[in-house]
């Protein structure tokens, strides 16, 4: 009835046309009479606007509060419990906006960076374990943990996962958006592509990237 009311008022003095009115006023097209009721319309929409900026006032207070604390939760569920139940070395840098889970099974060595968007899922046994000196970039997936996908009639959100340890030697660079999925071994001084899906073992030294489709594995220069 509210919202009702309030369509019909801002319709009925036209507020919408008031820019319009006023390129009008200024070109002279409009007449004495027409000036005299924009300069009324515009009183009205001034007080208009004052009278709801009063009543959603509160509201807004209220929603933006409801809003930081729900930030606040996600980011202690999905960052800082997780980040606090971690075995870290020295000089780690882990960006806010990462993903960690199950962090009580996620090893880092010294001086290891994760960027921002990146996630670390491990198992609830399966760990992973990351070198010294290593670097994901933006938006890299490290996954110890797959959903089941049995066709047993149980939606696979809620079959058991099915877990590999990932390990993660020293020195690796690993480019933005890349997956590194259960049961990875990537050895030290490898070098991941950006958007590279990596499966398996990589032997150390290496670059992976994907070419046309194919994975492509080369030793570093």
């Amino acid at each position: 009835m509210i919202r009702s009311f309030a369509r019909t008022f801002h319709q009925r003095h036209r507020f919408d046309d008031l820019e319009l009115d006023r390129w009008r006023a200024e070109t002279s097209e409009a007449t004495e009479t027409d000036r005299f009721d924009l300069r009324h319309r515009e009183r009205l929409f001034f007080w208009w606007a004052f009278a709801k900026g009063v009543v959603r006032f509160p509201m807004t207070v209220a929603r933006s509060a409801t809003n930081i604390w729900a930030f606040i939760a996600d980011l202690e569920r999905l960052h800082g419990a997780p980040r606090r139940a971690m075995r870290t070395g020295r000089g780690c840098v882990l960006d806010r906006a990462t993903w960690l889970v199950n962090g009580s099974r996620i090893e880092l060595g010294d001086y290891v960076k994760v960027s921002a968007f990146s996630a670390l899922i491990a198992g609830f046994d399966a760990r992973i374990s990351i070198g010294n000196y290593t670097i994901l970039g933006p938006g890299v997936f490290v996954v110890a943990a797959n959903h089941g996908v049995a066709a047993n009639g149980v939606p696979i959100r809620y079959q058991p996962w099915s877990e590999r340890a990932v390990v993660i030697g020293d020195d690796v660079w690993i480019g933005a958006n890349a997956v590194i999925l259960p049961g990875t071994t990537i050895g030290s001084g490898a070098v991941i592509g950006a958007g590279t899906v990596v499966s398996g073992e990589v032997p150390a030294g290496a670059i992976v990237h994907q070419r046309r489709g194919s994975l492509v594995v080369r030793p570093r220069q």
